[in-house]
């Protein structure tokens, strides 16, 4: 008679949500400061005030809270527009405590463009996210 060889099942581990939020937020923030380190090797490199680096920096910006908003879906599943709400919501407060903390905490208009820029492309990463 053949010997059954008893498999073990694979234990997949499951973290809960608001862990799975703060851990889709950290790749957004990591996206956005590797690119800003970047953008300031190119200033140090060239010492030139150029708008399109100004622009760039935004965009960074907005590719950080869509890759939030996209890695919480696909962690979470359920609602794109609210798992991406919620994740660019946290990685929107770590940048504005980390920019606040360069500017000595100091506010100033371009300061509040991150707010909707953020939270805007992080519903646009859980809803593109959703719909792939």
């Amino acid at each position: 008679m053949p010997k059954v060889m008893k498999t073990k099942k694979k234990k997949t581990e499951r973290y809960s949500k608001p862990t799975i939020y703060l851990l889709s937020s950290l790749k957004g923030v990591l996206i956005f400061i590797t690119g800003i380190a970047i953008i300031g090797l190119i200033l140090l490199k060239n010492s030139s005030d150029s708008g399109v680096l100004y622009i760039f920096s935004y965009i960074l910006l907005a590719l950080g809270g869509f890759a939030s908003g996209y890695s919480a879906f696909k962690k979470i599943r359920g609602r794109g527009f609210v798992n991406g709400i919620i994740s660019s919501s946290i990685y929107t407060l770590v940048i504005l405590l980390i920019v606040a903390s360069f500017l000595k905490f100091g506010v100033s208009p371009n300061i509040l463009l991150v707010i909707p820029i953020g939270i805007f492309s992080g519903f646009a990463g859980g809803t593109t996210g959703a719909n792939t």
